[in-house]
């Protein structure tokens, strides 16, 4: 059985080379692959976000390490406001783009709220993936991950799903990023 899900394995073979060797060359292509696909929109990627959110990137090179087994398909620790890395699995193969861009976001993001004093209240889920859903789907950088349904990857996380409509209409009357952060952080419903 996988021990992601209870479907039985259909490559057993596969999966003993896998765990003798964790990494096979399969693996491999999936990594040069998410690579391939984030280079296409990575200049566009980093020049938007920084001039949406009126604060350039902390640092010249990212880095995204890979784990061979993993239940989420990225992450970028919350807990580090100044972190250059994130992880991905191979599973991000599904929406190379979108994932990448998603975790380099949340690097940059803690940076900010860092930066301007607001790590402890946006440091929730809600804030974390709501702005994140808000940088990436309303907003022209949107147009880099035209294969993403917005709808569905917003509305994984129930807490932004049901505090969308307050988030977005924050958003909508925002002067610049820091304005709607701090403005954020204020409403009591959220």
């Amino acid at each position: 059985m996988s021990i992601f899900s209870d479907a039985t394995l259909g490559d057993k073979a596969r999966i003993i080379k896998k765990i003798n060797n964790f990494w096979d060359e399969e693996n491999k292509k999936l990594i040069l692959k998410i690579e391939s696909e984030w280079r296409t929109i990575e200049t566009d990627y980093f020049k938007q976000i920084a001039e949406l959110t009126g604060v350039d990137w902390l640092y010249q090179t990212y880095r995204a390490y890979f784990l061979a087994f993993g239940t989420s398909r990225g992450f970028s620790n919350p807990f580090n406001t100044r972190s250059d890395e994130f992880i991905l699995t191979t599973g991000a193969i599904i929406n190379p783009k979108f994932l990448t861009g998603h975790e380099l976001f949340h690097c940059h993001y803690y940076y900010i709220v860092n930066k301007v004093g607001l790590t402890e209240r946006l440091s929730r889920t809600l804030f974390i993936e709501g702005i994140a859903s808000l940088m990436l789907f309303e907003t022209k950088i949107s147009k880099l991950f035209s294969e993403t349904d917005f709808a569905r990857s917003r509305d994984s996380y129930p807490e932004v799903k049901e505090k969308w409509p307050i988030l977005l209409e924050h958003w909508n009357k925002r002067v610049n990023f820091e304005a709607f952060l701090n403005t954020a952080a204020q409403d009591t419903r959220l």
